[in-house]
């Protein structure tokens, strides 16, 4: 078994994958059965972590699979991937949109993250803006398209005050700034993968609205009518991941 750093590490891989949520690794093992291009399919448990990681091999590459939810877990995720030799990050989960007008189930590929937390603060100063690698965000956007999947473009506002959002402030971010949505993790991630220089980037699934008036009491959580979280985020998770996955794909191919 190889060491990075003194740390083990089960495989190396080419690209690495960071998902929202724990149960989504199942979903994502589940999806990679079934997919032709994998090979070498494994879903292990890191002894020195403490957490089920996925290790695949895909169209001439390798991929590795974990999860992370929030800023300083995304910023710890970038640091177990980059031991594991990633060349490249995609993070995948949910979002709050600050425009009513943008619809649940959109798939937003944000440029730029507003850093309202403080994770990223450790790795780079505040005046450093949190970019996406621009040439990843194309190919991803590029390969969306090819699946016929509609991305919305902007920047992403960052915080660790999931209760404590100002919906104020963020219809004004939305109206000068482009600000189309909000999360817990992406601008973390991005300055984390930039003091790492590995590019980066995220898909964020809108789930909720975090400006609209009806939903004040209830920031960040999921009000769909008639239907469970689970069953609703399933198949626009699995929707997302064959994007990644499409885009890594064509990228090799090129």
């Amino acid at each position: 078994m190889p060491q990075v750093e003194g740390i083990f590490i089960e495989r190396f891989a080419g690209f690495g994958v960071i998902l929202e949520k724990n149960y989504a690794l199942q979903i994502a093992f589940s999806l990679l059965e079934k997919d032709p291009d994998c090979q070498n399919l494994e879903k292990l448990l890191n002894a020195n972590w403490g957490q089920e990681i996925i290790y695949f091999d895909y169209a001439k590459t390798s991929g590795v699979i974990i999860s992370a939810q929030g800023a300083p877990y995304a910023a710890n995720a970038v640091e177990r991937l980059r031991r594991t030799g990633v060349k490249s990050i995609v993070s995948i989960g949910t979002a709050g949109s600050t425009n009513p007008t943008i619809e649940s189930g959109s798939f937003v590929l944000p440029f730029a993250g507003v850093r309202d937390e403080g994770a990223s603060q450790g790795y780079l100063e505040l005046n450093v803006p949190s970019l996406a690698n621009t040439d990843l965000v194309q190919t991803l956007t590029s390969s969306f398209k090819s699946l016929n999947l509609k991305t919305l473009s902007g920047v992403i506002y960052t915080t660790d005050k999931r209760y404590k959002e100002d919906a104020e402030l963020l219809r004004f971010l939305n109206e000068h700034a482009g600000v189309v949505a909000i999360d817990m993790e992406t601008a973390a991630l991005f300055i984390t993968a930039m003091y790492y220089n590995i590019p980066a980037a995220a898909v964020k699934i809108i789930s909720d609205c975090a400006v609209s008036e009806e939903e004040a009491p209830f920031q960040g959580v999921f009000k769909e009518k008639g239907v469970s979280y689970a069953s609703w985020v399933q198949p626009l998770l699995e929707t997302a991941l064959r994007g990644v996955l499409y885009s890594m794909k064509t990228d090799r191919e090129k």
